[in-house]
């Protein structure tokens, strides 16, 4: 059960969360220029290592080490998509063309979906298998169908970065394996989810996928949290041995709707229980359109 409390003592607000009475938050309040949070547990490895939530708008409702640098693993396949969906939209690529498998992306290790040198698939195919799926090797297959081979899509990678304002990210491949270099911070991150949500609302339906299947093989959404709450409709997960269990995700009640960023958990139980506290302070007293049960129960205290 969660228990939240709201004390407010001039500019800060203090929320107490409880899940088994082990959780503490204390955020300053979002009107402030940069909002921070402490939190305590039993176990301090079971807590991100970074997170943050906010509104579509930017504000921050509450955050924790936003802007420190971590290692994004998989969440790198965020700017992957914005790149191709931008040269989409652009003209320069069509969702019909014709993706072949280099030998260098069916080399691919991590997250794959098993992709066969001089295969083909459709750009469609390949952004599912990209969101869905998370697979390296199609992060790869579409880096080359973009700009011809990774280093120069990395290249445009960094520049996106740096015209959006990223100031704590940089780029060294497009699938997001562990790799000096290679690196972003939770504000970043979920800057590029807000731009990604709003430049490219064609694309928003793959986010919420909940499975991608290639060659009768049925790849499930790792984000958890699309089929827990019915509020959540994108966005990505992402993990690695040094990065931990990384997630993007937004949701939606009524006309709002909010963006949060955790990373470093140390299971993908952690980050899916962190993911809905983090949705129990989005939207208090709210219990997911008839997904209560499984969800945690909100109480407010005076």
């Amino acid at each position: 059960m969660v228990h939240v409390k709201k004390k407010k003592l001039g500019t800060i607000v203090l929320l107490t969360i409880g899940l088994g009475g082990n959780w503490q938050m204390v955020a300053k309040s979002p009107t402030m220029n940069v909002p921070a949070v402490r939190c305590s547990r039993n176990r301090p490895d079971a807590v991100p290592k970074a997170f943050i939530l906010e509104d579509s708008d930017g504000k921050v409702i509450c955050a924790d080490s936003a802007d420190v640098r971590i290692e994004p693993a998989s969440l790198t396949k965020l700017m992957t998509a914005y790149l191709v969906f931008k040269a989409e939209q652009e003209g320069r690529i069509r969702m019909t063309d014709t993706l072949v498998v280099s030998p260098m992306a069916a080399k691919q290790r991590g997250s794959t979906v098993l992709l066969r040198q001089g295969e083909h698939l459709t750009l469609r195919e390949g952004i599912e298998a990209l969101l869905v799926a998370s697979g390296n090797d199609s992060a790869l297959v579409l880096a080359e169908h973009v700009s011809g081979k990774e280093t120069t899509f990395v290249e445009e990678m960094n520049l996106e970065a740096a015209r959006m304002g990223l100031g704590a990210t940089h780029y060294s491949n497009c699938s997001g394996l562990s790799q000096p270099g290679n690196y972003s911070s939770v504000a970043d991150l979920a800057r590029l989810s807000i731009r990604l949500w709003s430049d490219f609302p064609d694309h928003r339906a793959v986010f919420a996928q909940k499975e991608f299947a290639h060659r009768g093989v049925r790849h499930p959404n790792r984000n958890v949290l699309l089929r827990l709450d019915p509020r959540v409709d994108g966005l990505k997960t992402g993990h690695t041995e040094s990065a931990g269990f990384n997630l993007a995700f937004t949701a939606r009640m009524d006309t709002r709707r909010v963006f949060g960023v955790l990373v470093g958990t140390n299971s993908e139980g952690t980050r899916v229980q962190f993911g809905r506290t983090m949705l129990a302070i989005a939207f208090p007293g709210d219990q997911g359109f008839g997904a209560a049960s499984r969800l945690p129960r909100v109480k407010a205290a005076s």
